[in-house]
Parts: structure tokens; sequence; C-alpha cells
């Protein structure tokens, strides 16, 4: 029975890391912004309280945290100056990364 409570609170935490990457996905600029940016920032902060506090399934759980707001402003402008589209490409998928790394875990 504790195994099994242990997996749905599991589940319950997944499904609310998945509503935070979507609010923080939304809440991302398509540009470079150093701007301060609570929202996000207070997101994030969510984000990692709730995987810090995830167990472990089989040994395994989620481990990848949204960046900083103002490193993804940093890399996009790092990769606009390098213009290269590889660049541009690793910038997006470094910043996706904790939605790709849970849709992961959720299959």
């Amino acid at each position: 029975m504790a195994a099994l409570e242990k997996f749905e609170a599991a589940e319950a935490n997944l499904a609310k890391l998945g509503a935070l990457c979507d609010e923080l996905a939304g809440l991302r600029p398509s540009g470079v912004n150093f701007g301060p940016f609570p929202e996000y920032e207070d997101r994030a902060r969510s984000y990692r309280l709730l995987l810090e506090a995830l167990p472990k399934i089989d040994g395994l759980k989620p481990t990848t945290e949204p960046p900083d707001f103002g490193d993804i402003a940093q890399n996009r402008l790092d990769a606009m100056e390098l213009d290269e589209p590889s660049a541009h490409r690793a910038v997006e998928d470094w910043i996706d990364e904790p939605d790709r790394e849970l849709r992961e875990k959720r299959t």
C-alpha cells in the first residue's frame, strides 16, 4: 500500500511539473529579454522545489531544471551573434529540455 501511495504522489507531482512547464513556456519571450521577470522566476523556483521533493521511481526521476531567465537571453544573444542555425536550435533545445525530460518519464 505504501508503494502505491508513493507512486500516486509521484504521478501527481509529475502532472504538476508538466503544468509548470507549460506555464514557463507561455511566460518566456521569443526573443532576447534581459529584464527582470519575477513571474517566470517564481514558477521556475516552484518547479525546482517540486523536482527536489519528487521521489525516484525505479531509481529514476527527472533532474533537469528550467533555465534562468537571464541565461535564456544570454544564450539566445550568443546564438544570434554566431548566426548559425545549429546554434539557435541548440539553445531552443536546451530551453525545452525540462519539458522533453518530463514527457520521456511519463511514457
